[in-house]
C-alpha cells in the first residue's frame, strides 16, 4: 500500500515537473510573440518616417524613427532613414556615418549605397556618388532609379557618350512612360537629340497624353531646327489643351515653328487664332504683319505692322515689316527710311544696313551700297525673311 501511495507519488510529481515543462515553453513563446509583435510594429512605422521625409515633415519623420529606435528596432533600414533625415537637418557628417552604418550591417542595402551617392552628389562629389549610385544599381537593376541616378551622374561629368550608352543599355526595356522620359532629358542635356527624340517617342507610346513628354519632344525638334516636326508635335498639343490658357500657348509655339519652317500661310493663321485668344497682345498682330509679309503680301503686312505701332509706338520689328514691305513694292528711298530707323538697334542693326545696301543696289548706287554691305557684313544679318525677301543663301549673309 505504501509503494502503491509512493508510486502514485511519483507519477504525481513527475506528472508536476511535466506540466511545468509545457508550461515554461508556452510562457517564453508568449513572450517570443509579444516581442515579435512589438518589432513589426516598430518595422511597419519605420516606413512611415520615410514617407514623411518625402512629404517634406522632417520633424514629424524625426519623431517616427525616434519611436522606432525607443523601441529597439535595429536594423540597417533604420540607419538609411536616419541618414535621410539628419542630412535633412543639415547634419551631413553624422548623415554619412548613419549610412555607412547601413553598409556595415548589411553590404547588399541597396538603398544605403543610394542614398550616400545621393549625400555625396548633393555636396557636389560628383565621381565619389556615381561610385554609390552604380553600386546600388549593382545590386538592384530593376529600380531604374537607380539606374537614371548613374546616367545622370554620367552626364554632369561629362562622359555623355558612356551616359547614353547606359541608358539604352539598361532603361530601354523599361514600361513606365516617365522613366523613359527622365532619360530622355538626360540625353537631351547630353546634346544627343537623335537619342532623346527616340527615347521620347518610346515614351510617348507608352503614355500617349502626357503633355510634358510631347512638350519635351517638341523641344528636342527645335533644338534640331526640324521646325516641321516640332509643329506637328505641337498640332498634338493642341487637341490636349482644356483651358484658353494651354491653347494660347501652344498655338504660340505653334505659330512660332509654322513661321520658321518658313509655312506662312500656317503661321498666319495661328497668329489669326491667338489675336481672338489674347486681344492684348500686340504681339500676335506682329506675327500676322511677319507672316504676311513672308507670303509677299505686302499691302496686308504694311496694314497690320501700322496696326502693331498704334499700340506700341515705334515698334522695331514693325518698322522691319513695313520697311521690307517697301522693298518688295520697289519703293526704295521710303525702305531706306524706315531701316535707317533701326540701324541703332543692337538686335536689328546688320539686317538694317544689309537692307539698306540692298536698297541703294537697286537704285544703283553702288559706293553707298558697298558701304552699307561692309557694314552689315561685321554684324552678321541672318534673317529667314531676308533671305526670303533678297533670295539669298544663308552662307552668302
Amino acid at each position: 500500500m505504501d509503494r502503491k501511495k509512493s508510486a502514485i507519488g511519483v507519477l504525481a510529481l513527475t506528472g508536476l515537473v511535466l506540466l511545468a515543462g509545457c508550461t515554461e515553453p508556452q510562457s517564453v513563446k508568449k513572450e517570443q510573440m509579444r516581442q515579435q509583435y512589438a518589432d513589426n510594429s516598430l518595422a511597419a512605422r519605420l516606413p512611415m518616417a520615410g514617407d514623411l521625409l518625402n512629404r517634406g515633415q522632417v520633424v514629424q519623420a524625426r519623431r517616427t524613427l525616434n519611436e522606432c529606435l525607443a523601441g529597439g528596432l535595429n536594423n540597417p533600414m533604420v540607419y538609411v532613414t536616419d541618414g535621410r533625415i539628419l542630412s535633412a537637418e543639415g547634419h551631413i557628417d553624422q548623415a554619412y556615418q548613419a549610412f555607412e552604418t547601413a553598409i556595415a550591417m548589411d553590404a547588399e542595402c541597396d538603398s544605403a549605397w543610394f542614398y550616400m551617392g545621393a549625400l555625396k552628389q548633393s555636396q557636389g562629389h560628383h565621381s565619389e556618388a556615381l561610385t554609390y549610385y552604380q553600386k546600388a544599381a549593382q545590386l538592384k537593376s530593376s529600380q531604374f532609379g537607380y539606374v537614371l541616378a548613374v546616367a545622370d551622374t554620367l552626364s554632369l561629368l561629362d562622359r555623355c557618350d558612356e551616359a547614353t550608352t547606359y541608358i539604352y543599355d539598361n532603361l530601354l526595356h523599361s514600361r513606365d512612360g516617365d522613366v523613359l522620359a527622365q532619360a530622355g532629358s538626360i540625353a537631351t542635356r547630353c546634346g544627343r537629340m537623335e537619342e532623346a527624340i527616340d527615347i521620347y517617342k518610346r515614351a510617348i507610346a507608352l503614355n500617349p497624353r502626357n503633355t510634358g513628354i510631347l512638350d519635351s519632344l517638341a523641344g528636342c525638334y527645335r533644338l534640331k531646327n526640324d521646325w516641321g516636326a516640332a509643329a506637328e508635335t505641337y498640332e498634338t498639343l493642341l487637341k490636349t489643351a482644356t483651358s484658353d490658357a494651354d491653347r494660347t500657348a501652344y498655338l504660340t509655339q505653334l505659330a512660332a515653328c509654322r513661321f520658321n519652317a518658313s509655312q506662312f500661310q500656317l503661321a498666319w493663321q495661328c497668329y489669326d487664332k491667338l489675336t481672338v485668344l489674347d486681344r492684348s497682345d500686340y504681339h500676335h498682330m506682329l506675327g500676322m504683319a511677319q507672316s504676311s509679309l513672308g507670303m509677299e503680301l505686302t499691302e496686308q503686312a504694311r496694314q497690320e505692322a501700322t496696326r502693331v505701332l498704334n499700340v506700341s509706338r515705334d515698334n522695331p520689328d514693325a518698322i522691319m515689316v513695313i520697311g521690307c514691305a517697301d522693298f518688295l513694292d520697289g519703293q526704295y528711298e521710303r525702305a531706306i527710311r524706315s531701316f535707317t530707323k533701326l540701324i541703332s538697334n543692337e538686335r536689328l542693326d546688320g539686317f538694317a544696313w544689309w537692307m539698306t545696301g540692298h536698297c541703294h543696289e537697286q537704285m544703283g548706287n553702288t559706293e553707298r551700297a558697298a558701304a552699307a554691305f561692309q557694314i552689315a557684313g561685321t554684324l552678321r544679318p541672318d534673317s529667314l525673311l531676308l533671305q526670303r525677301i533678297v533670295h539669298e543663301p544663308t552662307d552668302a549673309m
